[in-house]
């Protein structure tokens, strides 16, 4: 697994929120009324739309499970723990080292994913 692996999950799920984003504001002009059916003209892209978001949250719920089964097989818990808080749960550096405890700092997270990145490259 790379680095540029681990963060796929991530970005699809900034790829689902745009897509979000766009198809609600689409919504908003498209829909006759507060609860009627959208507009004939903006019928196609809001399927369209619709569709690529699911198919982004499925696209996340898989990365998601090939993460957790890849990171379940770190033989070092705090190593688990420090790929869940920043792969799974999209946390900062600062915010890993918080949620690890222990008086770990940020470089010492970093450090320690960057070292068993090494060892298994």
């Amino acid at each position: 697994m790379t680095t540029k692996e681990l963060n796929q999950l991530s970005g699809l799920r900034r790829e689902a929120g745009a897509l979000e984003r766009r198809l609600k504001e689409l919504e908003k002009v498209a829909l006759l009324g507060p609860n009627g059916p959208v507009a004939e003209e903006y019928a196609g892209e809001v399927k369209t739309l619709r569709e690529m978001l699911e198919g982004r949250r499925l696209g996340c719920i898989r990365e998601r499970v090939r993460l957790e089964k890849w990171i379940g097989e770190i033989p070092d818990s705090m190593l688990r723990q420090i790929f869940s808080l920043r792969y799974i749960e999209s946390k900062t550096w600062a915010q890993v080292a918080r949620g690890v405890g222990g008086g770990n700092t940020q470089d010492g997270v970093r450090k320690a994913h960057d070292r068993y990145m090494a060892s298994i490259s």
